[in-house]
């Protein structure tokens, strides 16, 4: 029995002598329990680049536990271009009954014009009698005259600015009831006085109907 004893000892010292000696010669490598560097893998400049390119889109976020998780950065959308809003013309009302229209003080003729009056007085002066005039047309619609075109208006202002005489010079006017109202209305019109003699003064009235 001592002699299975002492050649059970002599095997456990070789075995042990024999695993010193390997260890030694760098046979058995003993795993290190310190984690190393994770293995790195070797491509080519183009994949590194793009590889550089994804790790800048990662960032580490802080979670309430303590860890930290990658999380992608989302990319930026581009903005929509906005179209320019094009801006609707509105079209242009229809007509639907007579009226009357006033040219400017170009249009109005004199035999001569005193230093005290201008075209442009004589005209505002006629301008502000408007509403007469549109009483006279509407007086005359309701009668069923339907005459249109140019109504010229000729009349005489002596120096105090009154209306000394008028007359209708159109033929299509010149005995209807819208012509008639004008000169009547008319003698009631004052102008600003002047010096010298009566001075003559056309002007024209434009009756428009109604548009189609």
């Amino acid at each position: 029995m001592a002699r299975g004893i002492l050649f059970a000892v002599i095997v456990v010292a070789l075995l042990v002598i024999g695993i010193f000696v390997a260890d030694l010669a760098g046979v058995i490598s003993v795993p290190s329990l310190r984690p190393g560097p994770a293995p790195v893998a070797i491509t080519d400049g183009t994949a590194a680049a793009d590889a550089a390119d994804a790790a800048l889109e990662v960032e580490e976020e802080e979670e309430e536990d303590g860890e930290s998780r990658p999380r992608r950065r989302p990319h930026k959308r581009a903005k929509a271009v906005e179209k320019p809003k094009v801006k609707e013309v509105p079209k242009p009302r229809r007509r639907t009954t007579f009226v009357i229209t006033m040219s400017g003080a170009g249009a109005i003729t004199t035999s001569r014009l005193p230093a005290e009056l201008s075209l442009d007085a004589i005209h505002t002066n006629i301008v502000s009698h408007r509403a007469d005039v549109d009483r006279c047309l509407a007086a005359a619609i309701e009668r069923g005259e339907k005459n249109t075109g140019r109504m010229l208006v000729q009349m005489t202002l002596d120096p105090w600015g009154k209306v000394a005489e008028n007359h209708i010079k159109s033929d299509q006017f010149n005995r209807s009831s819208l012509g008639r109202c004008v000169l009547n209305t008319m003698k009631g019109w004052r102008f600003p006085g002047f010096s010298g003699n009566p001075i003559t003064v056309a002007f024209p009235l434009n009756v428009l109907g109604p548009e189609e």
